[in-house]
């Protein structure tokens, strides 16, 4: 069978005239074409981009300046959560320097490949088709990440393929041996590309992996066996092994920042509830059908296969406390069993047809799109309701103690493509943003090789110079803050703590802490991230140490600091808004505040844009 075969095709027009199948082929060609064309509008007028983006655009942009894979100058780091979204955008980095037009290319190009797969697994029947694309209709969270959530949507395409070869492989979720070799070499490949989209991909696609291995070792014999399993790890290896020699660590620099959580399970709990609740309001369908895939355990070992995978994900989203981004965790499990539900409708509709007659496969068909549309029309979260401009509650705080966000609700208004599209027509600022327009104030008044403390690490630093360095409070930026003790959390955030001395170490890139164990961790973590003979005895040394933790008694328990607050101290940056702010009537203290601070003064937006438009 090939790739555009179809297989047992549901004929809706069966038992009419020729006319009236002709007029079946119409309606339903024109079905299509409408949602095709309602999708990408819809998905183009949802478009946003969040803080987060810019900083993995910040590395590409080091790259291309010849600096290497890193965010400030000082030292290696890997910032981006998703080794497959980093590489991806270098070649539409090539296109454009537009960071609107670099990221559209990739969405745009990822929801093409997630419909075409949901039409392979229709087995080209536009009924089946349409099911598909009324389930992605139906989720507020499918939309909002299918433009943004960093790399979702390159999940998305990636876990619809991953189910088209997978029922290849067992059609109709039944136990067979693949039919051909092809189908498992795609399978094997796509495996290997699973972790290379996010490491936490691999509870979705290693249960499958492991089982089809196992139901397939006296096929492929134990040699196969391991050159199967070399095949699939083989990418996993080459990147790790890179990663571990050049920037001196295994994974992400965000996985050390926000996995090492000192919050208890209890509190991380809490913070999951909280999640999950903020998903049943704000797009219930979609948490129907994860649950509901848990029903797939009445069926055959394949089905139960794909039950365990997104059980896995669920309890994983438990563990870890959620995310701050409403619903963006769910997103990929979710298309994963829409392309489930796609590809065995036929199934569905022949054991209808037999067990209950013919009938009742049309008012299946027919009672399901009814009930799509009337949820579509009447749901206050459709996406075919959000207007262009989309204005929300970010953050409820009474509802929601841990701030689980409305993340789009926050950057749309600022980042969408009415937005990207005045800024081309009237040259303004893009994004439209304060934090925009202070990188480009520092670009133009400070100099290089000086750092600043921000609160966020995208806009600013993106749009200052590649040689000035950048840190947060939540130590992403520096592989030394981000292992320093946690004393504020929220869901994928850490604050971090902030020892005397900080400030002075980060600005001068030497240790100048009061605590001789924190110098000391200082000089190995820099050497490990900064020293550029890679395979020097002592920088080897330090990498195997600090990875194994045999310096970790040189990091105190409680880290005294100068004041409990949610900032770090500022090192040369009270003084670049004081000219644009000294005017404007303000308390005497604002002055001694870092730039996070003094970003969010009612006035600042309001003066950079006098003299930044």
């Amino acid at each position: 069978m090939g790739w555009f075969e179809t297989r047992g095709r549901t004929n809706f027009g069966a038992g009419q005239s020729p006319m009236g199948r002709e007029a079946w082929r119409i309606g339903a060609v024109l079905l299509v074409a409408l949602g095709i064309g309602g999708y990408f509008i819809t998905l183009l007028k949802g478009a946003w981009l969040s803080d987060d983006y810019f900083i993995t655009l910040r590395q590409v942009e080091q790259l291309f300046a010849g600096h290497g894979i890193r965010f400030n100058l000082h030292e290696r780091s890997f910032l981006s959560t998703s080794v497959a979204y980093f590489f991806l955008l270098l070649p539409l980095r090539l296109l454009s320097s537009d960071p609107f037009i670099i990221h559209a290319v990739f969405a745009l190009a990822c929801n093409a490949v997630l419909l075409w797969v949901l039409w392979i697994l229709a087995r080209r029947n536009p009924w089946s088709w349409l099911l598909g694309l009324g389930l992605l209709f139906a989720s507020k969270a499918h939309f909002d990440y299918s433009w943004f959530g960093q790399e979702n949507p390159l999940g998305h395409a990636l876990v619809a393929a991953l189910i088209m070869v997978w029922l290849r492989l067992y059609p109709g979720l039944s136990a067979n041996h693949p039919a051909t070799s092809s189908y498992w070499r795609c399978f094997v490949a796509l495996i290997a590309i699973a972790p290379l989209y996010r490491h936490d991909f691999v509870l979705l696609a290693w249960p499958m992996a492991a089982w089809a291995l196992w139901a397939n070792r006296s096929r492929l014999g134990w040699r196969g066996m391991a050159q199967t399993i070399g095949w699939m790890l083989g990418p996993l290896f080459v990147w790790t092994l890179f990663s571990l020699v050049y920037f001196g660590f295994p994974l992400p620099a965000s996985a050390y920042n926000k996995l090492p959580d000192s919050y208890g399970l209890a509190h991380r709990f809490a913070s999951a509830w909280d999640y999950f609740r903020f998903s049943l309001h704000k797009d219930g369908i979609m948490l129907a059908v994860l649950l509901g895939s848990q029903l797939l355990w009445f069926g055959r070992p394949p089905a139960r296969v794909i039950a365990a995978a997104i059980a896995l994900v669920l309890i994983y989203i438990v563990i870890v406390g959620g995310d701050y981004m409403g619903g963006r965790f769910f997103s990929v499990a979710y298309v994963l069993m829409v392309a489930v539900l796609v590809g065995t409708s036929e199934d569905w509709y022949e054991f209808l047809a037999q067990r209950y007659g013919p009938r009742w496969r049309k008012w299946t068909v027919g009672g399901l799109g009814a009930g799509l549309t009337l949820w579509l029309a009447l749901w206050p979260y459709s996406p075919l309701l959000s207007p262009v401009v989309y204005e929300d509650t970010v953050l409820d705080r009474k509802t929601y103690p841990t701030e689980v966000a409305n993340e789009r609700a926050a950057w749309q208004p600022r980042t969408g493509v009415t937005v990207w599209w005045n800024s081309l027509r009237d040259g303004t600022t893009y994004p439209d943003h304060a934090t925009s327009r202070l990188g480009i104030l520092i670009k133009r008044e400070a100099d290089a090789g000086e750092s600043f403390h921000v609160c966020n690490l995208g806009l600013t630093p993106y749009n200052a110079r590649l040689d000035q360095d950048f840190f947060d409070i939540w130590g992403l930026a520096d592989a030394f803050m981000a292992r320093l003790p946690a004393t504020d959390w929220r869901p994928g955030h850490l604050v971090r703590a902030r020892p005397l001395g900080l400030a002075e170490s980060l600005a001068s890139n030497s240790p100048a802490f009061v605590d001789s164990g924190l110098n000391r961790y200082f000089e190995v973590v820099r050497n490990v991230t900064g020293n550029d003979r890679l395979l020097s005895s002592g920088r080897v040394k330090d990498l195997i140490g600090v990875n194994l933790g045999l310096y970790d008694e040189l990091l105190p328990e409680a880290i005294e600091v100068g004041e409990r607050a949610v900032t770090v101290p500022e090192v040369k940056d009270t003084l670049l808004l004081h000219r644009l702010l000294e005017s404007y009537p303000v308390h005497s203290n604002t002055f001694d505040a870092p730039l996070c601070d003094v970003i969010d003064h009612p006035g600042a937006d309001t003066l950079l844009r006098q003299h930044i438009p």
